[in-house]
């Protein structure tokens, strides 16, 4: 599977994509890593990795990742806390 939004790529084929489902609250949970390849014509020599999560619906995954990738909040920094 791949999803892309712009720059952001998701692709089961790379190593540095993955999701992570969780299920509490009687909801499903998807943790995101996608690559950012930077904007059209300028594109990074290097993908800069991006995580985001939202709502998973095991039945829709690609308009799960799609909407993660849209509307999905980023990962907090736990550390900094």
């Amino acid at each position: 599977m791949r999803v892309s939004n712009n720059n952001l790529v998701y692709d089961d084929d790379s190593d540095d994509c993955f999701i992570k489902v969780e299920r509490t609250q009687g909801y499903s949970f998807a943790f995101v890593q996608v690559m950012d390849l930077g904007p059209v014509g300028d594109r990074f020599k290097i993908a800069m990795l991006k995580r985001y999560w939202g709502l998973w619906d095991s039945k829709n995954k690609e308009q799960s990742v799609l909407n993660i990738i849209k509307t999905g909040g980023k990962w907090p920094d736990l550390e900094a806390m």
